[in-house]
């Protein structure tokens, strides 16, 4: 209910409740010496005229009675008579101070995760409490003819700055901390900190101060997904590898094809699935371990067979290094069965 009496001045909610409501503005612009204002709890009232703030009252029991005393500019001869009183022409506008929890999400943007190098679409979404620390500058920037800011302006703001600086803030940090976005639920509150900074500066330039950022989900595409696992999966086996098998691991990035995928000009996930977690080695799209071993052990078996007459002998030992791959668990029985044959086949 809003209160309009010719000497009382006071905010009550009317069709929308205090969370919904960040500022609204008394109904009427003649202020009469005398009246009583009614400032509640976490609330500010602030009286403009001119564009400019001329008085600031908060929650006092029993209310306010305006005088030249609280409202000196009141001494002032611009007036005129209404009803018996004299009235000044002002805007009282009463402000919630009260904390408010916004939600908010940005569409997914696209980067390249710094750790597989790999282009993906990247969202997030969470929530914001926010809370106004100087009502004047609120008013003064974002005075509504409608008479009312709505919590809802404060949430699409938010989510519009997100939107706008959400590729940058997750690529630097990302690329600051060195991890895979297979790592940032761990990191979820460095990354809240991070979109907060992003846009306190903004909110402090309309009166509002940004307490905290929560980011509550980070995801990419199904696609982009799919492929990040099948990229650390292979590594896994590269990691494997390298610490049982040194000298095949050798022979493996020997055959590296990154560099021919990086000069495609096509990009995207799928073409970058080469792309390597925290070695600096990778798989072409559609190349399996087993296959760039098998390329492996064919370079090896040619550099150390110096002529053509021990066929038999290199074709034992690629066997054997097949069989030992197999054992270790570093290739598939389809990988195994596969190059097995093409081995026979040459004996």
């Amino acid at each position: 209910m809003v209160i309009i009496d010719k000497d009382m001045i006071e905010y009550e909610p009317e069709l929308e409740s205090d969370d919904a409501i960040i500022a609204w503005k008394f109904p009427r612009k003649d202020i009469a010496l005398g009246s009583k204002l009614i400032v509640s709890q976490n609330q500010e009232a602030i009286f403009l005229r001119d564009g400019g703030v001329v008085g600031t009252f908060v929650y006092q029991d029993g209310g306010h009675v305006l005088t030249t005393k609280n409202m000196p500019w009141l001494r002032r001869p611009v007036n005129f008579l209404f009803g018996g009183k004299t009235r000044h022409p002002a805007e009282v506008w009463f402000v919630n101070k009260g904390e408010k929890t916004l939600k908010w999400g940005a569409r997914k943007v696209f980067l390249e995760e710094p750790m597989t190098k790999v282009d993906i679409n990247v969202g997030a979404s969470g929530t914001c409490v926010m809370q106004v620390n100087d009502p004047g500058t609120l008013i003064r920037e974002n005075q509504n003819p409608a008479g009312y800011i709505k919590a809802e302006w404060a949430e699409n703001m938010f989510r519009d700055r997100i939107q706008q600086r959400l590729g940058e803030v997750l690529s630097g940090f990302f690329s600051k901390r060195k991890i895979s976005i297979y790592d940032v639920q761990d990191h979820r509150a460095e990354l809240s900190d991070a979109i907060k900074d992003s846009v306190k500066e903004d909110f402090q330039n309309n009166g509002i101060e940004i307490i905290r950022v929560i980011v509550k989900g980070i995801g990419t595409s199904d696609e982009d997904q799919a492929t990040l696992k099948e990229i650390k999966a292979e590594n896994r086996k590269y990691d494997r590898l390298r610490d049982e098998s040194p000298e095949a691991y050798r022979q493996v990035r020997s055959l590296d094809i990154m560099e021919k995928m990086a000069e495609n000009p096509g990009g995207g996930a799928g073409q970058s699935l080469g792309a390597s977690l925290g070695l600096g080695a990778g798989l072409s799209a559609g190349v399996s371990m087993g296959e760039k071993i098998g390329g492996a052990m064919d370079t090896q078996s040619k550099t150390n067979s110096p002529t053509e007459s021990e066929p038999e002998n290199n074709s034992k030992a690629k066997l054997q290094l097949l069989q030992n791959l197999l054992e270790e668990k570093l290739i598939t029985e389809d990988d195994y069965e596969k190059k097995k044959k093409e081995i026979l086949d040459t004996m």
